[in-house]
């Protein structure tokens, strides 16, 4: 199965969202999310697809439960299959259909998408996060490096299969120990079973005893019983006098409550609140004429104030002209500020300029002014004349430090010999330094064989039940383990089952011993009769009846058969009497056994039950003898199997541990022979390299060599020799190299300096082509005549700002003209008295004028709103006075009285009428409260019938009566106890049956118990045979895979792992250095632990999507802890994994996105971003696919 879109329409945050898959279909799909984008809610959701959205979805917070949808368009080898997912009503977890959101899809082709796998099976074995990642780590060191149980969690995902199984076991010891402690329940329950039989055999009791004692407390309950009737009556009695005394104040109360309410009826209903409304409408009326009386005193002071107050309207009709006045005059007074200012710095830049002038010393000045283009080509050959100087001295001391050089280099090549030859020696070296360390093997390996041979010989004299030479081990045919797996499970079953039925049948003894016990006990009790009985009294009678009908209707019968029949009843005098008999004692057969049929019952259920036990006997002796034939036959078998090697087996346990030694013992002289040959082929190399290296030495001119000199000492000669010459021929070569360089580095030097002098007189032409319209000397400095143009600008400058000063005075005269004309021109029309002032005088007491004009007017203006105010709140106050009286004169009305003065008395007798009522009903609700069940009226009828005198004698009489009968009661009690408490004491059957009911608990609960622990030991079995089976079928493929994986997880740090054997010969794993180390699982680190599962994981897969239809691998976010290279790592094993079956990989960090990008060749992987706060990639990023 492939997922080719998952498509989020109504999920979560998400709308109509989609992650295409298909673009990379054989890629690692990287599916990226901030925090908050949804990461883990598009992994609910993947999940909800697959297996049904709960119906306790948290993910409901954008879209409401019912609308809940996810898509999907899958694929598999059959072709691809759109679907969409709604969540579930209730417990159900929804509803699959098709596209169309209406079709329901087929449940089977749904099924055989998933492959048949169920949600925890795909949880575990096709996702992985980080908790599961680290908890396979810990698994890893829990384990002790255990190869089985690492290959099955792997595969299966389980990554705490270790716990898993040490659970299984503790569960199991909590139920069960054969060590017989009383802790387990199984051991606690058979001690109570114990103990609650030794309590039926001691809970015996005469029957007769406990059958009086019974009708003694018969008799005592029945009479406390007719006691307690009578007192219920007796008590009813007390509680209705009782009451009537109770309620006799009430009564009294009410009658003249009653007589009160009469004399109130022609009072009005009144509201509640209707005192509280006439006392606000007064309070209202007295504050409306207030307000009134005082809105028209406000009235008259505002008139008065109004006709006090004048108005110079020809001033304000001016208002504008006198503002645009005083406005103007504040700028004519900065101009006159301004033009004192402009008049000094024209005169000064005036005497500046003149002092330039004498200091440039020529009279045609204006030859020195120059455009911008004039003035930039001299600065530009200013500048140019240092840079030519500069360049013309830099480019003399180049030339003659190249020629120095010229003249050392040559100097010492004429005085270097020629290199001699070393290519000869070089390719003798290639050949042999590869092999250098050729002779610290051949010490190494001859020291490990010997310590080999020795632990190999200390081993086969320690191999216990066989002898013999290592070859001979060698050739040793050892039986498989697993025929020896086999035959001991099979002696395990076959014992397991003979020690089963020897146990039921020692139970079976024990429960029919229990049974004859209990029938003989029931034998000694009474004669019990059985239907045997019954069946041999009524023989007997209907023989005396066919005797009575022979003499009656014949008149004569056998005399010897009466004869017979009369000896059996010697009580009867003749025939008749002995027919009267046998007729009694058949009557009182069937009696008695009427009155004993539970005992009799109970007889015969014992005697069945003593029956099956026999038949279950028997039964139980045949599989105990076809058990032993089990077992005698699996221990041939078991002998059998050895018999090759002419050894009496031990137990399997232990031929267990003997068949890993000798197995170990086996490829150890196998390695060792190897090793031997390995060593020979060694030392014949080292010679041949020995003698190639002394002719070579001898050819490159060394002395001769001893014939048994090392190979490392001739190796190590021939490198300096090499190196000596390499060097020599290196150093002729770079000192030839850095000569020619610096011949070219002398005629470069040659043509610059000449480039550089040619430049320098080209610029003196252009120089003094420059300066000759200036009016200066030919010989002038590029120095002297920028000074000089510079003056000459700061000359020019500051006339130009003379000219400018001149023309701001000019415009400040002409404006102060205009306002002195503007201010004459105001004063005519409204100030005549003002013409003799100045300016500012006259401007002054205008603005003081204008000010107090405006004044006047804004208070007239203020006095005029007042008064329009008070008249409107005059108007007002009586409109509110009218309202109020004539409310006041309905109220009057309502309360039938005249004046308003009158509503206070009415009010009151109004209040009390109600407060009446209140308290009637009142003292109703306790009466019907004492009345219980009985009409209101006849319970005060009846309470009324008598005085509360009478009532209370009668109540007193009652109670000493009701006294009377307590105390009778109380010694009722008292007997039937004691004659209880002396039954209890005897209750030796009511004991025994509560034992017995024990004792049936105790069994069923041992029985569940007995369930329990052996669906417990069974799964622990099967889990390690489960465990041990898929090691020996996955061992190879997956733990070199897997050892592959982890020498790239690590970063080479290990070459790989390897599988070793414990000190029980247990197959377990171990890291391998680069040096060939073994590091046990516990010298692991945390993180390498990681990615010793991680491998795991992942060659697991591997190999079962070769034998398997693939199913999509979900990771969510498992580098969190593993840094940059081993991260990147970790994505190309992922990214290998699926060219082999889908890989989604859903992640909060960015980093690795960018990790993918710089490490993994294009088209091996697909980059989706999940909508959320960053936007730093579009939402499906795909890079192209690699060629091939």
């Amino acid at each position: 199965m492939k997922i080719v879109r998952l498509d989020l329409l109504a999920y979560g945050p998400f709308t109509r969202e989609s992650l295409d898959f298909s673009p990379a279909p054989h890629g690692l799909q990287l599916v990226y999310g901030p925090n908050e984008a949804g990461k883990s809610t598009s992994l609910r959701a993947l999940f909800g697809l697959l297996y049904g959205i709960p119906n306790s979805c948290k993910d409901t917070f954008l879209h409401a439960g019912p609308d809940l949808r996810i898509g999907a368009l899958l694929s598999d080898e059959k072709g691809s299959f759109e679907c969409i997912r709604r969540r579930g009503n209730k417990s159900a977890k929804g509803v699959l259909r098709a596209a169309d959101d209406e079709t329901l899809v087929d449940p089977a082709r749904w099924e055989e998408m998933l492959a048949g796998l169920d949600e925890n099976a795909f949880s575990q074995r096709f996702g992985i996060d980080y908790d599961e990642l680290v908890a396979g780590g810990r698994q890893v060191v829990d384990g002790q490096g255990d190869l089985g149980q690492l290959l099955f969690a792997a595969a299966s995902g389980v990554a705490n299969l270790g716990n898993v199984l040490r659970q299984l076991d503790e569960d199991a010891g909590a139920i069960f120990k054969a060590a017989g402690r009383s802790t387990p329940l199984i051991n606690k329950a058979l001690a109570d079973l114990r103990e609650t039989k030794r309590r039926i055999n001691q809970a015996e009791l005469s029957l007769k005893t406990w059958k009086a004692r019974q009708d003694e407390l018969d008799v005592a309950d029945d009479k406390r019983r007719e006691i307690e009737e009578a007192l219920q009556v007796k008590q009813a009695e007390q509680r209705r006098v009782e009451s009537y005394v109770r309620v006799q104040p009430d009564l009294n109360k009410r009658a003249q409550l009653t007589r009160e309410q009469t004399e109130l009826s022609n009072v009005p209903p009144l509201d509640a609140d209707f005192t509280q409304r006439r006392q606000k409408r007064q309070d209202d009326l007295i504050e409306a004429r207030t307000q009134a009386a005082s809105t028209q005193r406000e009235l008259t002071a505002v008139a008065d104030e109004l006709a006090a107050v004048a108005v110079p309207q020809e001033l304000l009709d001016e208002e504008t002209a006198i503002r645009e006045l005083i406005e103007a005059f504040g700028s004519h007074k900065q101009d006159m500020t301004d033009r004192s200012d402009l008049v000094g710095q024209r005169a000064q830049l005036l005497r500046q300029g003149a002092e330039v002038r004498r200091e440039l010393g020529t009279q045609e000045v204006e030859r020195l002014r120059l455009d911008i283009v004039e003035r930039k080509r001299i600065d530009e050959l200013a500048t140019d004349h240092k840079l030519l100087v500069v360049q013309v001295e830099s480019c003399g001391r180049q030339l003659a430090k190249v020629e120095g050089e010229v003249d050392r280099l040559t100097t010492v090549l004429e005085n270097t010999d020629p290199a001699r030859e070393g290519e000869g020696l070089r390719r003798t070296l290639k050949r042999t330094q590869p092999k250098a360390e050729i002779e610290a093997q051949i010490d190494k390996l001859g020291t490990e064989l010997g310590v080999a041979e020795r632990q190999l010989t200390v081993g086969l004299s320690r191999l216990a039940l066989w002898s013999g030479k290592r070859e001979e081990l060698v050739r040793l045919a050892l039986p498989p383990l697993e025929s020896l797996e086999r035959l001991d499970g099979e002696l395990r079953a076959a014992a397991t089952g003979r020690d089963v039925v020897e146990k039921e049948l020692q139970k079976l003894r024990t429960q029919f011993s229990e049974l004859e016990i209990e029938i003989d006990q029931r034998r000694r009790v009474g004669q019990i009769l059985t239907l045997d009985d019954l069946e041999q009294a009524r023989t007997k009678r209907q023989q005396g009846w066919t005797l009575i009908k022979q003499l009656w209707l014949v008149g004569d019968a056998p005399k010897q058969q009466l004869q017979e029949f009369a000896a059996q009843f010697p009580e009867a005098d003749d025939t008749a009497g002995a027919y009267e008999a046998s007729v009694t004692r058949a009557d009182e057969t069937s009696d008695r056994m009427r009155r004993e049929a539970s005992g009799v019952a109970e007889l015969a259920g014992l005697q069945t039950q003593q029956l099956k036990l026999i038949e279950r006997q028997a039964l139980l002796n045949r599989q105990l003898t076809t058990a032993e034939n089990c077992h005698n036959a699996a221990e041939a078998a078991w002998r059998q199997l050895w018999q090759p090697l002419s050894i009496t087996p031990l137990s399997p346990a232990e031929m267990r541990g003997w068949l890993a030694r000798a197995a170990d013992l086996a490829r150890q002289a196998e390695t060792l022979q190897s090793r031997q040959d390995e060593l020979a082929r060694l030392r014949a190399s080292a010679d041949f390299l020995r003698r190639e290296l002394r002719a070579t030495l001898t050819e490159a001119g060394e002395a001769a060599q001893l014939a048994d000199d090392p190979l490392s000492n001739l190796i190590d000669r021939a490198e300096q020799l090499a190196e000596r010459l390499t060097r020599g021929e290196q150093d002729r070569k770079a000192w030839q190299k850095q000569l020619d360089a610096l011949q070219q580095q002398k005629a470069e030097a040659l043509r610059e300096l000449k480039q550089a002098k040619s430049a320098q007189t080209q610029w003196q032409t252009l120089w003094q082509q420059g300066i000759a319209t200036l009016g200066l000397r030919a010989d002038a400095t590029p120095a002297g005549v920028i000074a000089t143009l510079s003056q000459a600008e700061q000359y020019f400058i500051q006339l130009e700002k003379a000219a400018t000063f001149e023309e701001r005075i000019a415009g400040i005269d002409e404006r102060a003209n205009v306002f002195a004309h503007t201010l004459d021109d105001l004063i005519a029309r409204i100030a005549p008295d003002l013409a003799a002032l100045s300016a500012d005088a006259a401007v002054t007491e205008l603005r003081k004028r204008l000010e107090g004009a405006r004044q006047s007017q804004a208070r007239r203006q203020e006095l005029q709103r007042t008064k329009t105010e008070s008249l409107a709140r005059l108007e007002e106050a009586q409109t509110c006075v009218t309202a109020l009286q004539e409310q006041l004169t309905a109220m009057c009305r309502e309360a039938r009285c005249k004046q308003p003065e009158e509503l206070a008395a009415v009010e009151h007798q109004a209040q009390r009428k109600r407060q009446l009522d209140d308290d009637l009903r009142e003292l109703n609700d306790r009466l019907y409260q004492s009345c219980g069940s009985h009409p209101l009226d006849e319970f005060i009828s009846a309470a009324l019938a008598k005085s509360r005198d009478e009532w209370q004698q009668e109540l007193d009489e009652s109670g000493r009566a009701l006294k009377e009968l307590q105390q009778e009661h109380t010694r009722e009690v008292e007997a039937a106890q004691a004659a209880r408490s002396a039954l209890k004491l005897m209750d030796g059957g009511a004991a025994a049956a509560q034992a017995e009911e024990d004792a049936q608990e105790l069994l069923a609960r041992i029985s569940a118990h007995a369930e329990q622990f052996a669906r417990l030991k069974l799964a622990s079995v099967l889990l390690r045979k489960a465990i041990e089976r898929y090691r020996e079928k996955n061992e190879g493929p997956v733990v070199t895979r897997a050892s592959e994986l982890f020498a790239e997880l690590t970063l080479g740090s290990f070459t790989g792992m390897k599988t070793e054997f414990d000190e029980k010969g247990k197959p377990i794993l171990v890291g391998l250095r680069p040096a060939k180390d073994f590091v046990p699982i516990e010298g692991l680190s945390d993180g390498t632990r990681d990615q010793l599962y991680l491998a795991l994981r992942l060659a697991s897969l591997e190999v079962y999507v070769r034998e398997h239809r693939p199913i999509p691998f979900i990771v969510d976010d498992i580098l969190v802890n593993f840094d940059n290279d081993r991260a990147v790592a970790a994505l190309q094993a992922l990214a290998q994994l699926a060219r082999h079956t889908q890989v989604i990989f859903f992640t909060h960090h960015k980093h690795l996105l960018t990790l993918a990008e710089e490490n993994l060749p294009a088209g091996e992987f697909i980059k989706h971003r999940l909508p959320g706060r960053e936007s730093a990639m579009p939402a499906a990023e795909q890079l192209p696919l690699a060629v091939g």
